[in-house]
């Protein structure tokens, strides 16, 4: 077996070691594989404060009407998913996601990257999983334009995006499991598990937003945070 030129002690988690690029005023954070995408709120806001989607009324794209999904998926089941949920699973990358492209999405496709999930609880959830899936591939620029909700800390990343540094291929990951905290009709707080092949779990939170169509991911203060196992959450993988 070659030597290993990572520096990082053998006992020391390589989820616990963030790398910090500077993009403009805002620091982008990247948990290496953890697949969460932070951008920190400007100096002097809130460190606690409650997320709030944003939207671009001045945007020249139509707006979908309310509850229409820009592709068309109906809006269907409002119930919110819970154990026994049963999915389809393909794979995104090297990711599994969640796919019914008649039912919770994607639905489309815009630049190649997987878009458009349906009005409900599942299609948010569909949408937090196949978000995650994008993170793994290290793909931020696909992030930001495709997947994140309007707003400033979206327009500054796009405006002067950061040089990222290559994956580490040697680790893998695949979504575990998933709890909704809270879900309105253009509003969901859901957390994502998952777990990586050396046997490190992860949980992180996702609020999306309903904006022209479909679920957005809103930008925020996020960290992701490391458990022993995910007993309060409900399993949900692809086989």
């Amino acid at each position: 077996m070659s030597e290993s030129t990572d520096p990082t002690p053998k006992a020391e988690n390589p989820f616990t070691k963030p790398w910090f690029l500077a993009s403009g005023a805002v620091i982008v954070v990247i948990i290496v594989l953890a697949v969460v995408y932070t951008l920190l709120p400007p100096v002097g806001a809130a460190p606690n404060a409650q997320p709030t989607p944003t939207t671009d009324k001045s945007s020249a794209a139509p707006a979908a009407a309310p509850g229409d999904s820009v592709c068309g998926l109906p809006k269907g089941d409002q119930t919110i998913p819970g154990p026994g949920l049963v999915s389809k699973w393909e794979l995104n990358g090297k990711t599994a996601v969640p796919v019914d492209s008649s039912k919770f999405g994607p639905g489309k496709s815009v630049d190649g990257v997987r878009t458009c999930f349906a009005h409900n609880p599942t299609g948010a959830l569909y949408a937090a999983a196949n978000f995650v899936s994008y993170g793994t591939e290290g793909k931020p620029d696909v992030l930001f334009k495709h997947l994140a909700a309007d707003g400033p800390a979206r327009d500054r990343y796009l405006s002067n995006p950061p040089t990222f540094s290559p994956r580490d291929d040697s680790l893998s990951m695949q979504i575990a499991a998933f709890r909704v905290v809270s879900y309105t009709d253009d509003l969901a707080v859901l957390e994502i598990g998952v777990a990586s092949s050396n046997g490190v779990k992860l949980s992180a939170p996702y609020t999306l937003s309903w904006e022209k169509g479909d679920w957005k991911v809103v930008v925020t203060e996020t960290q992701p945070t490391q458990v022993d196992s995910f007993t309060n959450m409900v399993t949900w993988a692809g086989a």
